[in-house]
């Protein structure tokens, strides 16, 4: 699955540009990316366009990923959002996303 990472100074925000599948490998793939550049820039706000991607994790992978920003020491105060898909495929991976990211004191919202 191709994706693009970048730190956008401006904006003081990181970006992550996915197409095509994004496995659960490349999730953690993503998170460990965004969270080098969280330490080194000190960024509290990320933007994951996943507008063009089809996500192949199952529920049980996407209930693990705060625990998985906790232990890679993501601060509780970064806002992300993710751009799902305009056709809605997968809205409830998206929502479920959410709710398990605020639930575990991140706060992530989702948009089409």
């Amino acid at each position: 699955m191709p994706w693009q990472i970048e730190y956008l100074p401006e904006e003081e925000a990181v970006v992550i540009v996915s197409t095509g599948e994004t496995t659960p490998q490349d999730s953690v793939a993503q998170t460990d990316a965004a969270v080098e550049l969280q330490a080194k820039y000190n960024v509290r706000r990320f933007l994951l366009d996943y507008s063009q991607t089809h996500v192949t994790a199952h529920i049980a992978d996407i209930y693990g990923l705060p625990e998985y920003y906790s232990k890679r020491g993501v601060p509780h105060d970064v806002r992300i959002a993710v751009v799902f898909p305009a056709d809605h495929l997968q809205y409830e991976k998206y929502e479920f996303y959410e709710d398990v990211c605020l639930n575990r004191g991140y706060r992530s919202l989702i948009f089409d």
